[in-house]
């Protein structure tokens, strides 16, 4: 009995019959519809508010690729403060050097979250900061020295 059911399967799968009839309901030939979900997710440029917590070395929004610059005055003195956000994956380094010595370094997660260092007993002077990416990330950099911690 199964051998009687294949023949009449593969007759009514034959290319060489014209199908009889419209199409079924399910069979629309309409463009499909598109989603919100479907459209373009934005770029997120990481920046972050300027704040009031000393006089402000630099501040840089939404760059990519290494930076380096040796910031403030020969005189400069109070705690240090350098706050990074990035994006990309991955992972930034950030590190800083005094004049007058002391220096650190850190190496987040580029996810979007802002982490820093800070340092309340780095020599008077001026301040080297550099940031390197490990790729392509996009990144905000802020940097401060706040004399009112002496």
């Amino acid at each position: 009995m199964a051998l009687a059911l294949v023949p009449a399967f593969l007759s009514a799968c034959s290319a060489d019959e014209a199908p009889e009839g419209p199409p079924p309901a399910s069979a629309s030939l309409s463009s499909p519809e598109v989603s919100a979900s479907s459209s373009p997710t934005p770029v997120t440029r990481p920046s972050f508010p300027r704040e009031d917590s000393g006089r402000t070395l630099a501040h840089l929004d939404d760059r990519t690729g290494s930076w380096k610059a040796t910031l403030g005055k020969a005189g400069d003195k109070g705690s240090l403060s350098i706050t990074v956000m990035c994006v990309g994956g991955g992972v930034i380094t950030v590190s800083y050097r005094g004049a007058g010595g002391g220096a650190a370094s850190m190496s987040p997660h580029c996810d979007g979250e802002q982490t820093g260092i800070q340092d309340e007993a780095l020599a008077a002077g001026r301040v080297t900061v550099s940031v390197v990416p490990g790729g392509r990330q996009r990144w905000a950099l802020d940097v401060t020295r706040d004399p009112r911690g002496d």
